[in-house]
């Protein structure tokens, strides 16, 4: 009898342990984002595509990662969870976010939440637009050009010859083109629909984004560090503290665009990072300040 209850002790001891301690109970991962969203609006759907590596470097299959979402200063809250797409240990996920604002959001792909750059959502919901923004767009443009077309007809006709047709329509055709010309000049432009999600596009947004914060500690993104901490993560650094360090940057750039090209028995994989994301990085490293 004393050895069934020690034995169920024991069980309940090492469950308990798994769920406090990810890493007991298979290891930790790292999630590292396609790229970080822009042009993000409310009411519009964005794609959010990221790899999952164990220990940073193997891809994992089989995972449901779940996505938190939280408006700054709000209640407004969303969860999203991603599936596998495409290559093993890629996930692709659907966020439609209903509000302008600074959202915070995190990935738990393993056993903890990893923080992601806050994003900048802009615009109006789409299905919130008055009815008269809702007519403006490409049957207001023709509309307008008609309109405009109609009165200039009829200016024409009158003056030349005096029919009267002409006559009778003049009312109408100046109500009309006054009417157009008032619509040409309130239709949106395409550029103003896309609000670019501003100041993420830095390194030390990559830095987070990207993964590195999980393995590297640098002062600059202290704060996301202890963020995850505080959601389950050990905070732990696997890889060396890059505070205050500078290398050349003819170095950084060959090292970040194909690790093992340099070492080849780098723990470090190849993030398959674009060119401006590696010079972003690169001036990062050598130049990050903290916050």
């Amino acid at each position: 009898m004393r050895r069934n209850w020690i034995g169920g002790l024991t069980v309940a001891f090492v469950l308990a342990l798994g769920l406090v301690f990810p890493a007991l109970a298979g290891g930790w991962a790292v999630v590292t984002l396609d790229e970080l969203p822009t042009n993000v609006l409310a009411g519009r759907a964005t794609e959010v595509g990221f790899m999952v590596r164990q220990h940073g470097i193997t891809p994992l299959a089989g995972l449901d990662p779940e996505i938190s979402l939280r408006e700054s200063g709000t209640s407004n809250r969303l969860v999203v969870f991603a599936e596998p797409q495409g290559k093993v240990g890629h996930y692709v996920a659907t966020i439609t976010l209903p509000a302008p604002g600074t959202w915070e959001w995190s990935i738990d792909a393993f056993g903890f939440a990893q923080v992601m750059p806050a994003l900048t959502v802009g615009g109006a919901s789409p299905t919130s637009t008055s009815a008269v923004d809702a007519g403006r767009g490409p049957w207001a443009i023709a509309f307008g050009l008609a309109a405009t077309a109609l009165l200039a007809g009829v200016g024409i006709a009158l003056v030349r010859k005096r029919v009267r047709w002409a006559t009778a329509l003049a009312p109408i055709a100046v109500i009309l083109g006054v009417v157009g010309f008032l619509t040409l000049r309130d239709a949106p432009s395409a550029t103003g629909q896309e609000l670019a999600n501003v100041g993420v596009s830095d390194g030390q947004a990559l830095f987070i984004a990207k993964g590195c914060v999980v393995c590297h500690a640098h002062s600059a993104v202290s704060q996301a560090r202890a963020q995850m901490e505080s959601q389950g993560w050990g905070g732990f650094s696997a890889a060396p503290d890059l505070t205050g360090r500078t290398f050349s940057r003819s170095f950084l750039i060959s090292w970040l665009k194909n690790p093992r090209a340099t070492k080849p028995d780098t723990e470090m994989p190849n993030l398959e990072l674009s060119e401006t994301e590696i010079l972003a990085l690169a001036d990062f490293i050598n130049g990050g300040k903290a916050d």
